[in-house]
Order: C-alpha cells, then structure tokens, then sequence
C-alpha cells in the first residue's frame, strides 16, 4: 500500500553545473502530471519524463520541478567574415571619397553582428533523465513508508469495527412474529462482515493495485448496509452501536482517500 501525498528530491553535478530535480505528490483521484522550470532545450525531454513517472506511479497529482546552477560564463565569438567585410566597406568609402583610411578595430567590433555571445548549458539529458530517476525511488519510498503507517491505522479501525458489530449480533434480539422480520438485521451484519474481510485481503495484497479505490468502494457498501440496519432496529443499545460502527467507518473512509 502506498500512500498518495509524498515529497522527494534528488540532484546531481557535473563540470557544467547542477540538476536538480523535486518531486511532490498530493492526493487527486487521477494521475495529473505537471512539469516545471524545464529549460527550452530540454522541453522534448517533457513526454519521456511523463512517461517515467507513468511507469511507477498510478494516482495522484505528481508535480516535477527542475532546477539548474550552471557553472559556465557567457562566451563570445568574431564573426571574422563579418568584420573583413566591414572592413573591406570603409577601404571602399575612404577612397570613394577621398577620405583618411584610419579603421579602428574596436570600433568594429561594435558594430552589429561582428560580436555573437552564447553560453552552453549545463542541461544534459542523460543526467537530467538520472536525476528523475533517483527521486522518483525515492517518491515512491516515501509512499511505502507512509502507506503502511495508514495501511496500520485502516486496519486497527477494521478490527474495531469487527468487534463492534459482534456486539451487535450479541445485543440483538430475536424480531417478533408482529414486526414480521423487518427488524431483523443479520444479512445487513454479514454483509458488513465479509467487506470488512475483503478490505483486510486488499490491504494485505502484495499484488499492485489500485487499493485506495478499492477500499473506498467497499467503504460505501458497508456504510449501505449499516444504513439499512440502522433503518430497521428499534432498540437503543443496537442503534447505538451501529453509530459507533460509523464512526470507526469514517475513519476508514478518510484514510483510504489518501491511498494510490
């Protein structure tokens, strides 16, 4: 069982600089991907990065920010086709109009596209692609470990609801020949019975399911049937119980919510 709110972080450095990346997991009924800060160069990265995190992660809305200090400066380039061509212009005016030949260098350099500047990223797709990799391990270890904190708290409120609705069979009487069985509750308590089994073999399924979906769906029907025996007792201490079964299904439900 994993649970569905998580955060991780994970980075790596090379000559060029560092590339980090954060991912955050909250609780959403679908899997939402969205991704952050990615620089233009690495934007074809976007579907491969989508499709990591489709391969181990199920539900949720899973944001991914990245990050990156890179160590190289601006560099500059002569475009030398560019300056002689400038310079090949002024030698042509000077003598069109009989003027000085004095041609300063640094004064072509200024002139424009004699001088290109670039910097070269520090993004590398091998590392960027390592870096998800290392924080989405550790993402969904963050889900286990919370997962079986909630996997602990769903079934001690199970078992709680278990003895509570063996009060209920204990606390029942037997419905008189006048009320014609409409008071008579135990398919309801059976039914709560075996959904109560059923979400303890999910919880203890090692297979990879969506089990919060699961849970919540066997929540609601045993909620049904507390409702419908709710409905029918007349006796206090019975109707009483059934409450108090509510409100360890309650717990339940707002748990399971939380669950891939």
């Amino acid at each position: 069982m994993r649970s569905m709110t998580a955060y991780s972080a994970a980075q790596e450095s090379n000559k060029a600089g560092k590339t980090k990346i954060v991912l955050r997991s909250l609780n959403y009924k679908h899997l939402d991907i969205s991704v952050y800060n990615l620089p233009q160069q690495a934007l074809v990265l976007e579907e491969q990065i989508q499709e990591e995190i489709k391969k181990n992660i199920t539900r949720g809305k899973i944001e991914v920010y990245f990050y990156q200090e890179s160590r190289n400066q601006n560099k500059f380039s002569v475009n030398k086709k560019e300056f002689a061509n400038y310079v090949n212009q002024l030698k042509s005016l000077a003598k069109d109009f009989n003027l000085e030949e004095k041609i300063s260098p640094l004064e072509i350099l200024n002139l424009p596209g004699v001088i290109a500047s670039y910097s070269r990223s520090g993004v590398s797709k091998t590392q960027l692609v390592s870096v998800l990799k290392k924080s989405l391990k550790k993402l969904v270890e963050f889900k286990k470990e919370k997962g079986r904190a909630i996997s602990k708290e769903i079934t001690k409120n199970l078992n709680l609801l278990d003895d509570n609705i063996s009060k209920i069979k204990k606390a029942k009487k037997r419905p008189s020949k006048e009320v014609d069985g409409k008071e008579d509750i135990e398919e309801e308590l059976s039914l709560v019975e075996f959904y109560s089994k059923k979400a303890k073999t999910i919880i203890n399924s090692k297979k990879q399911i969506r089990k919060g979906k699961a849970i919540n769906f066997l929540s609601q029907e045993i909620l049904r049937e507390l409702n419908a025996a709710s409905s029918k007792t007349r006796q206090k201490k019975m109707a009483s119980l059934i409450v108090e079964a509510k409100n360890y299904l309650g717990r339940i439900r707002e748990q399971a919510q939380n669950i891939e």
